[in-house]
């Protein structure tokens, strides 16, 4: 968390005094921040997007690109599908247009097909779950007919709306939620 939060500084020390070894330390700390495994997620793809923001802000379109494909691949592990859909769709409001992002990057950096691929990928998370919970059946359905049942039933549960919350809330010591949600802390 320390990485990224001086990696932030950072770039808004560059932005207010335009020192280029501002923007140089605010990338270099924030892709350290990155790499750090142990981090939780949530952080990490702060300090991606992050990354990608110093980067762009320099003009570096490929760091930019690199930063925020970075963020993008962190969605997934950021959004278990074991939060309710809202809470899911809420943490994925805090990256905001990281998807829009990192293509407009990409298409600075001579990248068109790249950046076609990472719009798609960052607006298709929760959908991408959805799809990797589909496969063919036959094989299992024919040694376990009771688990191929079971995983079929559990997948139409998946594919049903979540009941209709009240607005997701951030409340003053940073907890995201909604009412009768546990809360998730940044």
């Amino acid at each position: 968390m320390y990485l990224s939060n001086l990696g932030a500084a950072l770039q808004t020390r560059f932005e207010r005094v335009g020192e280029m070894t501002d923007l140089d330390d605010a990338i270099t700390t924030s892709q350290e921040a990155v790499a750090v495994a142990v981090a939780p997620p949530r952080i990490r793809a702060g300090a991606a997007r992050g990354w990608g923001r110093s980067a762009a802000a320099g003009g570096r379109w490929e760091q930019a690109t690199a930063g925020f494909t970075a963020a993008i691949d962190l969605l997934s592990p950021l959004i278990p599908r074991s939060l309710a859909r809202t809470d899911q769709e809420g943490l994925l409001a805090e990256l905001g247009s990281l998807g829009a992002d990192a293509a407009a990057c990409a298409l600075r950096a001579g990248q068109p097909a790249r950046a076609v691929e990472l719009f798609e990928q960052g607006r298709g998370v929760l959908l991408g779950q959805a799809l990797d919970t589909r496969t063919d059946l036959t094989a299992l359905a024919a040694r376990h007919p009771e688990l191929a049942g079971r995983f079929t039933d559990l997948c139409a549960q998946l594919d049903q709306p979540t009941p209709a919350a009240g607005p997701v809330a951030v409340d003053t010591a940073g907890a995201i939620g909604h009412p009768g949600c546990q809360s998730h802390r940044r």
